[in-house]
């Protein structure tokens, strides 16, 4: 009997998507979900080179060895899928674990199962099904002998960008599930800073989502940003029952998977101000409590008023906003990325990883590739203090500062172009009043301050001041 090639466990959108690509690539697949059903009727569409089983054993059993078996489960269902599978397996066989798992539980699961003679890669998939299907960046972490078996795999399911394989070695086990999280926590960022933006031209002058979509589409003959062409498409969109935009009947209640809110996790214990995803984060938090809001409304009071600026002049500063905006969101991804460079046992640089997200990803556009040009030559603290991305911010800064204003005065909520903003003037300030911070931290006996004029650490004496006064 001919033993198929590769294992995929998990028929959800992405483990689909991986079948058809391996399928393409002449690969025999065996197949496994326990939600058969659905599973049946996939592989009855695909016929040849892809195989179902319902039984595990029979599943495993039926691979070529060293195994392959790509986990494409939802991420909490990958310990009970490696547990299921376990005791079928053999010294050297690969698990490549293509979900979007939490990076330190891929790092404990990659030393448990070293233990047992059994491999693990921690797969970070950039692009969504269409790269999975038309070619991927993908992030791996693990050790090098895994990747070294599956790297002509991971070559075949990545995309080529200027001459060069979108695939990744980025080191050891987690890490390529902590890029992905990075990669997402930017994702994040950007699709609220496009919304703020749609939000306040819909809001203030009432502009049409196809004037909107259209505007969109001009600003991005330039920016050539993914997620701006795909939020104009949604804005063309109209129901075809109602005739209405489709935008105008879909809830405004955002989900949300979890990698944002672990990258935010991650940015407190290293450190590094990751103000725009933890913005973006809690925004879709605040969208949810719909009932909250509707109660708010009647009893909190805001300025109503009629937006009377040029038209036109405020789409040139939203636009500028949007732009500045985003390349703060990008930086601040880089910068969690480099100090766990620090810290972490790395194989790459940003420049790597920001060349695989240029080739294939979410987040690709004209910032990212100048990016990956600034990342190219010498070390960056921050990527705005590249020159060419520093000319960008400046261009752009008034119309960033006029669209900030103009939405506090009507009383718009655009809370990450807003932060984007503070951050960067925090950034560029010589001072900043954290002097008073420590100062009240030493009145409340917290801390010790320095000072300018002296060396050393100095508890100040302040006067008595009793609560019970």
């Amino acid at each position: 009997m001919k033993l198929n090639d590769i294992a995929i466990i998990g028929m959800g959108i992405m483990g689909k998507a991986l079948t058809r690509n391996f399928r393409m690539l002449k690969y025999t697949v065996a197949i496994y979900d326990t939600h058969t059903e659905s599973a049946i009727e996939f592989a009855n569409q695909l016929k040849t080179y892809v195989k179902l089983y319902s039984d595990i054993k029979l599943f495993i059993t039926s691979i070529a060895k060293p195994r392959k078996l790509f986990i494409m489960t939802s991420p909490n269902l990958v310990e009970e899928t490696i547990k299921s599978i376990l005791p079928f397996l053999d010294r050297g066989d690969v698990i490549v674990d293509g979900t979007d798992s939490y990076y330190l539980d891929s790092k404990s699961r990659a030393e448990r199962l070293k233990k047992q003679g059994i491999r693990y890669l921690d797969m970070g998939i950039t692009g969504g099904k269409q790269s999975i299907q038309n070619g991927a960046g993908l992030t791996v972490g693990g050790e090098a002998d895994a990747f070294g078996s599956c790297s002509r795999i991971f070559r075949q399911l990545s995309k080529e960008h200027q001459g060069y394989s979108c695939s990744l070695h980025v080191g050891q086990s987690g890490l390529g599930h902590f890029t992905k999280m990075i990669h997402d926590a930017i994702e994040y960022s950007i699709l609220q800073i496009i919304a703020e933006s749609y939000f306040i031209l819909r809001t203030l002058i009432n502009m049409p989502c196809d004037e909107i979509a259209a505007s969109f589409k001009f600003i991005n003959n330039a920016n050539h940003s993914y997620l701006l062409d795909i939020t104009a498409q949604i804005l063309d969109k109209t129901d075809a029952e109602t005739g209405k935009p489709i935008i105008d009947l879909i809830i405004d209640a955002a989900k949300q998977k979890g990698t944002g809110k672990a990258a935010v996790h991650e940015a407190l214990e290293f450190k590094t101000p990751m103000v725009q995803t933890a913005t973006a984060v809690f925004f879709r938090y605040i969208s949810n409590g719909r009932e909250e809001r509707r109660l708010s409304k009647k009893v909190l009071s805001k300025p109503i008023l009629k937006y009377e600026g040029e038209k036109y002049q405020l789409v040139d500063s939203v636009r500028d906003a949007m732009k500045a905006s985003m390349i703060v969101a990008y930086a601040q991804g880089f910068q969690l990325i480099q100090e766990a460079i620090k810290h972490e046992d790395f194989h790459c640089g940003v420049h790597e990883i920001v060349s695989v997200w240029c080739g294939a990803s979410t987040i690709k556009s004209y910032i990212l590739d100048k990016a990956k040009e600034a990342y190219s030559s010498d070390y960056l603290e921050n990527v705005m203090h590249d020159d060419n991305v520093a000319k960008m911010l400046k261009e752009t800064q008034t119309g960033w500062r006029d669209t900030v204003s103009i939405a506090a005065r009507y009383a718009v909520p655009i809370p990450s172009i807003m932060s984007a903003l503070s951050y960067y003037d925090s950034l560029s300030s010589g001072t900043l009043p954290t002097n008073l911070i420590q100062a009240q931290r030493n009145f409340l006996g917290k801390d010790t301050v320095k000072r300018y004029d002296m060396q050393g650490n100095y508890d100040i004496s302040w006067p008595d001041s009793s609560l019970n006064n």
